[in-house]
């Protein structure tokens, strides 16, 4: 719990205008480090699961002042991990589509030698091809020819 004039004059001091919209009726300061969701989802799930009469009427976050719908949003971020996990994954999207349009023309060539090797193999099942006959030599069929 802090005093809100105190609090007033310290913020002044460090030319952080705009706390007065934020400091209403009886006030407490939550501080909070590194992930910039964990305070508001904190104070959201302890409000939720108390079932406390706490409001939050505002934030300061890197010097500028967010309104209690604000605070609500960061709550519902998902962790900064993911977030990140998100941003790599779009990130490389358009590469590795670029990846597949470049790949396409040599995946396609190799399907179609492919295709022409598989119908080759089976003409030749297909069509057993006799042997050529040279001078005087006699026919390889039955007939005695």
């Amino acid at each position: 719990m802090v005093k809100n004039t105190l609090t007033l004059r310290a913020a002044r001091e460090l030319e952080r205008g705009g706390m007065e919209n934020v400091l209403i009726g009886p006030t407490a300061v939550a501080f909070g480090y590194g992930d910039v969701s964990a305070v508001a989802k904190t104070l959201i799930a302890y409000i939720a699961s108390a079932r406390s009469p706490l409001i939050i009427h505002g934030a300061m976050m890197d010097g500028s002042i967010l309104s209690a719908e604000q605070v609500r949003g960061l709550a519902l971020l998902p962790p900064r991990e993911e977030l990140l996990a998100r941003l790599i994954g779009q990130m490389q999207a358009p590469i590795a589509g670029l990846v597949n349009v470049l790949s396409a023309p040599l995946r396609n060539l190799a399907y179609v030698l492919q295709r022409i090797a598989d119908q080759g193999g089976a003409q030749r099942e297909a069509t057993t091809p006799v042997p050529a006959q040279g001078p005087g030599e006699k026919p390889l069929s039955g007939d005695g020819g």
